[in-house]
């Protein structure tokens, strides 16, 4: 079906909520694949990643020092031989006999017979009751399994080492690569159509002066680095810009269908001017527009459309932005994005509210609630906000 743009469409205006929920209920989130798992960051895991080994696999040492049985120490001033060493990485270790030590290093492999490490700043250079060899002074006494790591006491085996809804970031990759993982289940990313609308458009990367009463397109650059700079889609198909006129509208959405897009963003084309032909005639020929005015300033004529595939394939969802560039941005971040993660997997998609406190008192809109831009100052209490200015329609 069609919109009619006009004022009549004004008592059709959904709140930013509502809008919300209607993209993530439409954003479903992508079947699961298998990737190697240094391809993972970014990513949602779509199933709990367990170790199959414990870490460590071997008893290790905590700190510096000498491997010796706690019973050979039953009070300080022992004496005890040193009989080797034992240092991390190394393949074979002698074994520790009664009335032995072994000094060994942080992360050292404990050798056979101790259960126990005392550090070397405890213990001092001694001489033993037979000639020749090295002796130690022990200074305090020692519990069975003091200072050691013992087999899976960071990681014991078959435990879930992440879990399924996780978002792989560094720290999770060193965890992977801890336990050996290979090749995980994650959500892919949605592929991603990106046009920009409007006769006066003209590609920022076009060398040279302007055309007379044209303006360059800053919406298209903006939002292909807001997209890369999360990594929210696994494949970004830039269309360029697009005229306004219903054929070349019609030719950019249909390329988004035969590319497999997940998502098509288009911008301008979507406000009460009868050259915005993009909300008012094509939208409708290709599937149901959700909604197409949202009470929200800046942003009003954000628009969602579900365009059909034949054979109940996945839909393409299109999101149409205000040609406005802060409009565009707003409408972006508040919308288009969390439903970007959602299809990605993310359990929560939506960003993160914080408390703040204005800088200045702002005049509202009586009609919409407003979405100011903000730079925000840390104070030893709270953030101050402090909005960038006035807000575009």
């Amino acid at each position: 079906r069609g919109v009619t743009r006009g004022m009549a469409d004004h008592s059709a205006a959904i709140s930013m909520a509502d809008a919300i929920r209607i993209a993530l209920e439409q954003a479903l989130p992508l079947a699961p694949v298998e990737v190697p798992a240094a391809q993972s960051l970014a990513h949602v895991l779509a199933a709990d990643v367990l170790a199959t080994e414990p870490h460590p696999q071997f008893r290790a040492s905590v700190k510096d020092g000498y491997a010796v049985r706690a019973a050979d120490v039953p009070a300080a001033g022992a004496v005890l031989q040193v009989v080797g060493e034992s240092r991390a990485g190394m393949r074979e270790v002698l074994a520790v006999d009664p009335g032995q030590a072994c000094y060994v290093t942080t992360g050292g492999p404990i050798p056979s017979g101790a259960d126990s490490v005392v550090e070397v700043e405890r213990t001092s250079a001694a001489s033993g009751p037979a000639p020749g060899g090295t002796w130690i002074r022990v200074h305090r006494t020692l519990a069975p399994g003091q200072d050691i790591r013992p087999v899976g006491f960071d990681i014991p085996a078959g435990s879930a080492v992440l879990g399924a809804g996780e978002l792989v970031g560094a720290p999770e990759l060193g965890i992977l690569a801890t336990v050996g993982a290979q090749r995980v289940f994650v959500h892919p990313k949605p592929k991603l159509a990106i046009v920009s609308t409007g006769d006066e458009i003209v590609d920022a990367a076009e060398a040279g002066l302007l055309p007379p009463n044209c303006i360059r397109d800053a919406v298209r650059p903006m939002l292909l680095a807001a997209v890369a700079e999360e990594r929210l889609a696994r494949e970004v198909l830039d269309l360029g810009i697009c005229a306004d006129a219903a054929a070349p509208l019609r030719t950019a959405v249909e390329r988004a269908l035969a590319a497999e897009a997940d998502v098509l963003i288009t911008s301008g084309g979507v406000s009460a001017g009868d050259r915005d032909l993009l909300g008012a005639h094509v939208l409708g020929e290709y599937g149901e527009v959700l909604f197409s005015l949202v009470k929200m300033k800046p942003g009003k004529p954000l628009t969602l459309t579900v365009a059909r595939r034949p054979g109940g394939a996945r839909p393409l969802l299109i999101f149409s932005l205000p040609g406005n560039p802060v409009s565009s941005y707003a409408t972006f971040q508040l919308v288009v994005a969390p439903a970007l993660r959602k299809i990605g997997g993310a359990r929560e998609p939506r960003g993160r509210v914080l408390p703040v406190q204005l800088a200045a008192k702002l005049r509202l809109d009586n009609d919409r609630p407003e979405f100011h831009r903000a730079t925000l100052e840390a104070t030893p209490d709270f953030l101050r906000a402090h909005s960038t200015g006035n807000q575009a329609r």
